[in-house]
């Protein structure tokens, strides 16, 4: 196994044989402000890398998955809504899963600071996804047990809600 390859077994594997799953990463390489402290690190170009290899990981897993954006450009959410609301209207939206990958620049204005931990936003409310945040905090904790992660245990889930 590499170093940080997650395993997971066949048991604790959701079953996605008719699910897809977008993933979607973030912010097009033009978004105003989505850029380190100094400027040198763009949000855009780093979160499509990360989508990228997710979704060739995922698909290598045998799982239905595909970026929500491919092009370079900014995207508006209302057009990425829109692409998985459509989606969903032919398929249900009961077996679609989006995961929007971002990274936060951490800083203290001037200059990049050590920055730490994760964590996983899901719509206001008890939603499927607050089930899916759970399952992932549950196999980080397992697989990842040196990765500190964020959470907002308030409404009883690990999950911060927005």
């Amino acid at each position: 196994m590499k170093p940080n390859e997650v395993r997971v077994s066949d048991s604790e594997r959701l079953s996605c044989s008719s699910t897809k799953i977008f993933i979607d990463n973030g912010h097009g390489q033009f978004t105003p402000g989505k850029r380190s402290p100094d400027g040198q690190l763009r949000e855009a170009f780093f979160n499509r890398e990360i989508a990228r290899r997710i979704v060739l990981d995922l698909q290598n897993r045998g799982y239905d998955a595909e970026l929500l954006v491919p092009e370079d450009d900014d995207i508006s959410l209302k057009e990425r809504c829109w692409r998985v609301n459509s989606w969903c209207l032919l398929h249900g939206k009961q077996n679609a899963i989006l995961v929007s990958i971002h990274v936060n620049a951490y800083g203290n204005g001037s200059e990049r600071t050590q920055p730490h931990g994760w964590s996983i936003y899901t719509s206001r409310g008890k939603t499927a996804a607050d089930a899916l945040a759970t399952c992932i905090f549950d196999a980080a904790k397992k697989y990842l047990p040196d990765m500190q992660m964020r959470t907002d245990n308030s409404d009883g889930d690990p999950d911060f809600e927005e």
